[in-house]
């Protein structure tokens, strides 16, 4: 962060730390999903918002609108919990609501 001049970093929503991976962990020799296993997750995942917005295959999360955001996506005590901590972590995100 350092690296980046003021203005343009004005400029940027989200700021986010990430960890080093251990070299360890880097150079692990254990093999990763398979496309096929990749595919069977987009899969069902794509059925599951099929079915969410009735049927309809072409719509997707990704799609949403605000009213369906608010719908489908309500938060219960322990997501509200973490969205308030995580508001106050960063000040600019404003209070909860």
């Amino acid at each position: 962060m350092g690296k980046i001049s003021g203005p343009l970093l004005d400029r940027i929503d989200i700021h986010l730390d990430v960890p080093s991976v251990p070299y360890r962990e880097l150079r692990a020799r254990t093999d990763g999903s398979t496309s096929a296993a990749m595919r069977e997750q987009v899969s069902r995942a794509r059925a599951v918002q099929s079915q969410r917005f009735g049927g309809d295959a072409r719509m997707t999360n990704a799609r949403m609108s605000h009213r369906q955001v608010k719908k489908f996506c309500a938060l219960d005590d322990a997501g509200e919990s973490l969205l308030s901590v995580a508001a106050a972590v960063n000040p600019e995100a404003g209070s909860p609501a």
